[in-house]
């Protein structure tokens, strides 16, 4: 199963696909080891790449040009993660929920509404959905293990 349906206590029924999460802004570079931290922000980057265009008019410095190949060759070979967070909100919980649970192959895991809102949904791993375990790993601040093989996620 490549989709989650999201339903339960909520004002919105959502079916997330994490197959297209690879073109969402809000994706960022994933790293086990690093789960606690708050990634980067890709915007301030742009922000920086649009000043060097204005700057260096609309030529095409070789450098320039190297780090559209490297922003490529990431996109093809990185791990990719979303926050849980903003699939939640557009959900809209009524005001009487209070938990979110995940349904698995492995059992029910469950976490507050605010908990849930930190999780981190891992999506692709060197460039390639997750097939394995998948189609998403949720990992939680402390990232010691992940929840796999989520087939659905029920608000109450």
């Amino acid at each position: 199963m490549s989709v989650i349906s999201m339903k339960g206590n909520i004002k919105y029924a959502i079916t997330l696909d994490p197959g297209v999460w690879i073109f969402d802004d809000r994706k960022f570079l994933f790293n086990q080891d690093l789960v606690t931290k708050k990634p980067a922000i890709d915007s301030e980057i742009e922000a920086i790449d649009q000043e060097r265009q204005i700057r260096e008019g609309n030529i095409l410095p070789p450098t320039l040009q190297s780090e559209k190949k490297y922003k490529k060759q990431k996109m093809l070979e990185g791990t990719f993660a979303i926050y849980f967070e903003p699939f939640l909100n557009n959900a809209e919980p009524n005001p009487t929920a209070t938990t979110c649970i995940f349904h698995s192959v492995d059992g029910k895991h469950s976490f507050s509404l605010e908990e849930a809102g930190k999780l981190l949904f891992c999506f692709c791993k060197n460039g390639k959905p997750l097939r394995k375990g998948g189609p998403i790993h949720v990992y939680s601040a402390d990232g010691i293990e992940p929840i796999t093989n989520v087939t659905e996620i029920v608000i109450i």
